[in-house]
């Protein structure tokens, strides 16, 4: 049922002919982590063939990797996927395919501590509530 959940909120961005974003993806992110979990349960407690009925820690083990995994990945994409300060050569570092499409020329080639200092302060300002008088 998550995966049918999935396409449904996925397919129908795919086969737009514009510009997507992030938020746009985000629906069908709720029914692919459900999915992925539904799809661990099955494997690791439907198949005796693993062995982790006999011996939980290893499942256990595969989670804590698989979570691992996760946080690092976010980690090294989430100035991409937020907007953080970023250099051209930490950008092409993490390009894994030349078939990905975002274009690194766009950063700048170092980031001063002057900057991130600024950019602190804006996003301080920014989530202060402003009255008007």
């Amino acid at each position: 049922m998550s995966i049918l959940g999935w396409a449904f909120h996925y397919f129908p961005f795919y086969l737009m002919a514009r510009q997507l974003f992030l938020h746009h993806y985000l629906p069908a992110l709720y029914f692919a982590i459900l999915a992925l979990c539904q799809m661990y349960d099955f494997a690791s407690y439907r198949f005796s063939g693993l062995g982790l009925k006999q011996y939980p820690a290893i499942g256990q083990a595969a989670a804590v990797g698989f979570l691992a995994i996760a946080i690092t990945v976010f980690t090294i994409y989430a100035p991409l996927a937020y907007g953080n300060a970023w250099t051209k050569s930490q950008c092409n570092s993490v390009k894994l395919f030349s078939t990905w499409d975002w274009d690194c020329n766009n950063f700048l080639d170092s980031v001063s501590p002057a900057f991130c200092f600024a950019e602190i302060l804006l996003t301080i300002h920014l989530s202060t509530p402003h009255t008007t008088t």
